[in-house]
C-alpha cells in the first residue's frame, strides 16, 4: 500500500471518526476497503492523486476554519469528482477488456 493510498484511507477513516457516529466510522471503513481495491486496479495518476490530496486539504481546511457550508460544498464536490473518476475508469477499463478479448478471437 503506497502512503498515499494510506493517508487516503486515514482521512477518510478519521472524518467518519470525528463525526461521533459510530455507524458512519463501519461504513465508512468498508468503503474505504473497497476504494482501496479499486484504486489498486485502476492504477490513479500521480496527477489524480495530487489533486485528491488537494481536495483533501480544502476540506479539512473548512473544517478548522469551522465553516460549514463551505466543508458540505467541498465534500460534496470531492464525492461528485470521484464518483466521475470511478466510472470512467471503470468505462476505460471495461473497453480495454473488450480490445483485448475481440483482438484475440481473429
Amino acid at each position: 500500500m503506497t502512503l498515499v493510498s494510506q493517508s487516503n484511507i486515514d482521512f477518510h477513516i478519521l472524518l467518519a471518526r470525528a463525526t461521533g457516529n459510530i455507524l458512519i466510522e463501519i461504513l465508512m471503513e468498508s468503503v474505504m476497503k473497497f476504494i482501496h481495491l479499486f484504486f489498486g486496479l485502476v492504477q490513479p495518476s500521480y496527477e489524480f492523486s495530487c489533486w485528491h490530496v488537494s481536495q483533501h486539504r480544502a476540506i479539512l481546511d473548512a473544517i478548522i476554519k469551522r465553516n460549514r457550508s463551505m466543508a458540505a460544498q467541498r465534500l460534496t464536490e470531492h464525492h461528485d469528482s470521484v464518483k466521475k473518476h470511478f466510472s470512467e475508469a471503470l468505462l476505460e477499463s471495461a473497453t480495454e477488456d473488450y480490445r483485448e478479448k475481440s483482438s484475440a478471437k481473429y
